[in-house]
């Protein structure tokens, strides 16, 4: 096998570290076996970027709006619609977070793991089905 063909990268799951590994027999594998890893460890967040594409039909559209809440947080929130399909794409404290549209009574609901945004009008609700906390209300600024 030749030295080019040896370098092998492999993301290890579920930890997703990167691990490099060369063959022993060539003089430079001691200063490529300390460099690599330091340029993979320094690579790596750029390459772990999540990156979500979607097709949209023509008459999609987006919205986007800031909601004001009674505990004093600001919530950004993209609506994005596309025929029968609807998302939520809205930015909590721990980053932005993928909501999907689910059926309501009344309003939009949309739910991500264990939240829930439920938006009427300018008003939406806040809730963590797996909190006591009660649900946190917000105001879309005109």
């Amino acid at each position: 096998m030749s030295h080019d063909a040896a370098l092998c990268v492999k993301r290890a799951l579920p930890a997703a570290r990167l691990r490099a590994t060369l063959p022993t027999n060539h003089p430079e594998d001691a200063m490529t076996r300390f460099a690599l890893p330091i340029l993979l460890t320094l690579a790596a967040p750029a390459m772990a970027q999540p990156m979500l594409s979607l097709p949209l039909n023509a008459d999609a559209t987006m919205t986007s709006l800031t909601h004001d809440c009674d505990d004093g947080r600001q919530v950004a929130v993209t609506y994005v619609t596309s025929g029968d399909d609807a998302l939520a794409l809205v930015t909590l404290d721990d980053g932005p977070r993928i909501f999907v549209n689910v059926i309501a009574a009344s309003g939009a609901r949309y739910v991500a793991g264990a939240l829930e945004w439920w938006a009427k009008g300018d008003q939406a609700t806040l809730t963590d089905a797996m909190s006591d906390a009660d649900p946190v209300t917000c105001t879309a600024r005109p």
